[in-house]
């Protein structure tokens, strides 16, 4: 079973991670922040017919700008694992 997630951020905290954890050069982020954001749209819409970031799209979704990335992992297996539980005690 699939399990689709959605990680977002608010703006300000997407430069923050960008130039200090991936070293992107402040005048740079935004550019770069728009660009792959268009690409994942394209990218996502071409794949699925949906349009990116709709939360109805998703099982879960997540604002990384409250968490760590290892507390997200966390959660998304934590998530999957109550998924997979739930799936096996129907009755199919």
């Amino acid at each position: 079973e699939v399990t689709n997630v959605f990680i977002y951020a608010e703006e300000a905290d997407k430069i923050k991670r960008a130039v200090e954890e991936y070293g992107v050069p402040e005048d740079a982020v935004k550019k770069m922040m728009k660009d792959t954001d268009k690409a994942r749209a394209n990218y996502y819409a071409y794949h699925t017919g949906r349009k990116w970031g709709e939360h109805v799209n998703y099982h879960l979704a997540m604002d990384s700008g409250y968490l760590e990335i290892e507390d997200i992992v966390d959660i998304i297996i934590k998530y999957s694992d109550l998924k997979l539980d739930r799936l096996a005690s129907f009755n199919w």
